[in-house]
């Protein structure tokens, strides 16, 4: 019993952090198509 709860620790803290990876991508994606968005802006002025 000891040993899966072991394995279900692993299984949770790894998927903790893909999601934080994904989060973290997301975020970035986010970021760059905010910057490009203002760049566009400024550029037509």
């Amino acid at each position: 019993e000891d040993e899966d709860e072991g394995k279900q620790d692993e299984a949770a803290v790894a998927q903790e952090q893909i999601i934080q990876i994904i989060a973290a991508r997301d975020k970035h994606a986010a970021t760059a198509a905010l910057q490009s968005k203002s760049y566009c802006k400024k550029m037509r002025f």
